[in-house]
């Protein structure tokens, strides 16, 4: 079967930053799940969505210039997915398909398993609501809670707590234009302490029939 795709290029950023809080805003709320159904019509209706991006690398408290790689990526909506990274010393590839993830790296097995870095393709890929919601569930995200929140004077849903609580994974999505700025996983290490990694997408762009983040940052 044909499937067309478009090509994009984007970047990603690994930074190390303070998240603000704003005051809370109340209004009419749109379920979890309803919220997620716009995000997913918003993003577009292509079959496949092939990205050409860099991936830069910085180091935390470290002065040197970031570590940068080309990353080619396949996206085969609504769940399969192919990341290329290779340098003159080492090939990755990792594989997502019906639900087995794979990655290979210079010809070998090296994990059968995600690392939380590989997560942010998942708002973007799982473009089907059940598949969404299965995956946003799997990291503590409780779809059934929905709030609407501020963030740097941008007004959002936010599925998965209730505004301000940001202790508990959730994912933002614009109130105005249903595109996703925000996913926050969290976890608990040693005991009760919380470690959380934030996705940001940002500087979105149309290309043809999709939608899809020029800028892509892990905090």
């Amino acid at each position: 079967m044909k499937r067309s795709a478009t090509r994009i290029s984007a970047i990603l950023f690994f930074l190390l930053m303070t998240v603000s809080i704003g005051e809370p805003v109340y209004a009419y709320l749109l379920q979890g799940p309803h919220v997620l159904d716009l995000m997913i019509a918003k993003l577009g209706k292509a079959r496949g969505v092939w990205v050409s991006q860099t991936l830069e690398i910085y180091r935390s408290g470290a002065q040197q210039p970031p570590v940068e790689l080309d990353e080619t990526l396949r996206y085969g909506f609504p769940e399969m997915f192919r990341s290329d990274i290779e340098t003159e010393s080492t090939q990755r590839i990792h594989v997502l398909s019906m639900g087995d993830v794979l990655t290979i790296v210079d010809g070998k097995v090296e994990s059968e398993t995600e690392t939380r870095f590989d997560l942010y393709k998942d708002i973007l890929l799982f473009r089907a609501r059940p598949l969404l919601i299965e995956r946003l569930s799997h990291f503590g995200v409780d779809t059934a809670i929905s709030s609407l929140g501020r963030y740097q004077g941008k007004i959002a849903w936010v599925v998965g707590a209730y505004y301000p609580d940001e202790s508990v994974p959730q994912v933002w999505i614009d109130k105005d234009s249903f595109l996703p700025f925000r996913w926050i996983v969290t976890r608990t290490v040693g005991g009760n302490r919380k470690d959380a990694l934030e996705v940001r997408y940002l500087q979105w762009r149309k290309v043809q029939d999709t939608f899809y983040p020029m800028r892509i940052e892990f905090h």
